[in-house]
């Protein structure tokens, strides 16, 4: 018989150490069963419990260990503070809320704790998430930062939220690509959280949704397959389904519709309690967008009643998601339900109202509103305004959609140039491959006119080509042209290369004299400005 047998907290050090958190956590549970252990070490041995089972994906189950040590009389404050810490993480992996906010409150108000950084720390970051989740943008970043200053002085280990982790959601829905970067890079980093191996797998899991977000899918799809080969050697498993939901995005994105199903497949195989809200909200969107392209809108909305239904608690998806809320309400329109493009407007409305002053999220609101009211103008505003690639490109893609379907086929060109742009950027292959076959489409239409136009000269640049013309010649940049006139970079860079090469000309200072030439016709024209 080894020691070790006869001492089963360093058995379960021993096996945490070895990365095995599913076998930890089967000794725990036949240590404590058969009763034999102080009361101070049972306790201490319950809550290592109850952070075992949160990181292998059963939270109800980690909260149940955590009430049993706070309902128990006689032990230290320290124990204590350690149980509440324990039982606001379970409650909020399990989406119990508002169970979470009253022990968050109690915390915060109350006596000051055992251990106050730690404490606070994972108080700050119940509460931060909560308002995440209820869309309040401004407070949810201000409770998390506090808790990233606290637990800074303190180790949170398995048993606490991990703050970097936590604001860095936020941050990579308002586009802070960096600062996300490098909270995470820091909680990899930080000697505090050394042991902590289901929040190590958490780190890789955010660093995917952040590559995500900025279109890299190669990274993303790196980053989570790691997380899931290091949780499927662990067994823990908590943060396994959203990498899948990543796994299957990205393979969506790719037009592999087979992995991504096949991703969705395995996720249900997955705990049930680990199947959160936000991560069957995030299945149903990915499912929704399959069936639109497999059997047309009236399913997506089928797939997506619940959402519509109850946008309220949905904040966070459109949040994360900026492109879905506009994306329901065309789906919406296209299956001839009126009221469900309302309710998703509505949603998102009430969002950029809830969130004053946040570009990015009225963004969300001035899309989904440009599609019901069919207005360019907006819709051309949200893709400057949109923070993610995927979300700017379905908003340029729209204003193009609305002027071809006008007539307008000339101005509908440049917004699809640049939506096909900015869907490369995100990796979203299948998009690209969609609107190019749309810019070709429209290349092939007639431009209504008898007159065929110049090849060279200014009567050959087209109405585009001379705002843009005008503009560099004043000084702007292309990135401040691209921001007067609602355009990508790309498109301006693009259009810029067309007015050199029908002027014969190969520098803004040469444009720049042209422009002054025209203004002053007094003024001899250069060979390039001649007709």
């Amino acid at each position: 018989m080894r020691d070790t047998d006869l001492d089963p907290v360093i058995e379960v050090e021993r096996l945490i150490v070895g990365r095995r958190l599913d076998m930890a956590a089967a000794v725990a549970r036949a240590a404590l069963a058969a009763a034999v252990l102080p009361p101070r070490e049972a306790a201490g041995l319950r809550l290592t419990l109850s952070s075992l089972l949160l990181m292998n994906g059963y939270p109800d189950q980690a909260v149940g260990q955590a009430e049993t040590v706070l309902a128990e009389a006689g032990l230290d404050e320290q124990t204590y503070s350690s149980a509440h810490l324990s039982l606001m993480s379970g409650l909020m992996a399990h989406g119990q809320f508002a169970a979470a906010r009253i022990s968050a409150v109690a915390l915060l108000t109350g006596t000051p704790p055992a251990d106050p950084h730690a404490s606070l720390a994972g108080a700050f970051t119940t509460m931060g998430s909560i308002a995440w989740t209820d869309g309040r943008v401004a407070d949810s970043i201000v409770f998390l930062r506090a808790a990233v200053a606290r637990a800074e002085h303190d180790r949170l280990a398995d048993r606490a939220l991990h703050p970097r982790q936590c604001l860095s959601v936020p941050l990579v829905a308002l586009g802070e690509f960096d600062e996300a970067e490098s909270l995470l890079a820091a909680d990899d980093a930080d000697p505090h959280a050394a042991g902590a191996v289901g929040w190590t797998i958490g780190t890789h899991v955010r660093r995917a949704r952040l590559w995500l977000a900025r279109g890299r899918l190669a990274q993303a799809s790196v980053e989570a397959v790691t997380a899931i080969d290091r949780a499927d050697r662990s067994g823990a498993r908590l943060f396994v389904p959203v990498a899948r939901t990543t796994l299957a995005v990205v393979a969506f994105h790719g037009a592999d519709v087979g992995a991504a199903t096949a991703h969705l497949a395995r996720l249900r195989q997955e705990p049930p309690p680990a199947l959160t809200e936000h991560v069957k909200s995030d299945c149903a969107w990915i499912e929704a967008r399959m069936a639109h392209d497999e059997h047309g809108p009236e399913a997506a909305v089928r797939m997506l009643r619940p959402i519509y239904d109850d946008l309220t608690a949905s904040k966070r998806m459109l949040l994360e998601e900026p492109g879905i809320a506009a994306w329901m309400v065309r789906a919406a329109l296209a299956a001839g339900d009126r009221a469900k493009a309302v309710a998703a407007m509505a949603g998102a409305e009430q969002l950029a109202a809830d969130n004053p002053g946040l570009p990015s999220v009225g963004a969300i609101s001035l899309h989904a509103r440009g599609i019901y009211d069919r207005n360019v103008t907006a819709l051309l505003g949200a893709a400057a305004a949109h923070v993610q690639p995927w979300a700017r490109a379905s908003a340029a893609e729209d204003a193009s959609r609305m002027l071809a379907g006008a007539g307008d086929a000339t101005r509908a060109r440049d917004p699809l140039v640049s939506a096909i742009a900015w869907y490369r950027e995100a990796g979203a292959h299948r998009d690209v491959a969609r609107t190019t076959r749309k810019l070709d489409h429209l290349a092939a239409r007639p431009r209504g006119s008898a007159t065929s136009r110049p090849s060279s000269g200014w009567t050959s640049l087209t109405d585009r080509e001379r705002r843009i013309a005008a503009l560099v010649a004043e000084g702007l940049t292309n990135v401040e042209v691209g921001e007067r006139l609602f355009l990508s970079r790309h498109t301006v860079d693009f259009h810029l290369r067309q007015v050199f090469r029908k002027l014969d000309i190969h520098s803004r200072a040469v444009l720049a004299r042209l422009a002054a030439d025209r203004r002053h016709p007094e003024q001899k024209e250069g060979p390039a400005g001649r007709q």
